[in-house]
């Protein structure tokens, strides 16, 4: 991970695209949050848990900004890009609804858990719809999408109860 972080960072700074920064921050984010949610991650211990539904915004806010950028969504698929739109601004609402205690805890997961699997669908399906249109950039954005789908929806269903939360379930992020 910290190979792709350095790797996506310094082609960022040469070629002066912001597509890379949002990717980047992406990374990290995805670096610090998934060992957190299996508990393997020390900052457990130094108020993280306060926080962390806070700081899962991003977990949105940063893929729906570099799908918008990478796929040129609001110029070649606008339907996308407002539905999107309008489901990014609701998981942000949730998290900072929690984050000013207006929300339980088991609100914010409810709310997060139900829009997230409208909101990560819809981020893959504007790649295939953009894939079969020509458009180069969201083959590659589909493939990378689709194992990011697969692992959050089976997070997600975990999460719901759907399957058993177990030893081998418990990792499904890695």
């Amino acid at each position: 991970m910290l190979v792709m972080i350095l790797y996506n960072a310094f082609i960022g700074y040469i070629t002066k695209e912001r597509v890379y920064l949002y990717y980047v921050l992406f990374l990290i984010y995805v670096a610090l949050i998934i060992p957190y949610q299996i508990g393997d991650l020390s900052i457990h211990h130094i108020g993280f848990n306060d926080i962390a539904p806070v700081i899962g915004l991003f977990g949105y806010l940063l893929p729906t900004l570099f799908a918008f950028k990478y796929l040129d969504m609001k110029q070649k698929a606008y339907r996308f890009y407002v539905v999107i739109g309008i489901l990014t601004i609701l998981l942000v609402s949730v998290s900072l609804l929690y984050g000013i205690e207006l929300f339980t805890y088991a609100h914010y997961l409810t709310g997060i858990t139900w829009l997230s699997l409208f909101y990560n669908p819809i981020l893959w399906a504007v790649g295939v719809y953009l894939w079969v249109k020509g458009n180069k950039n969201a083959r590659f954005y589909t493939i990378a999408w689709t194992s990011t789908l697969g692992v959050s929806l089976l997070f997600f269903m975990i999460r719901l109860g759907i399957f058993p939360y177990g030893e081998y379930t418990n990792y499904v992020g890695y």
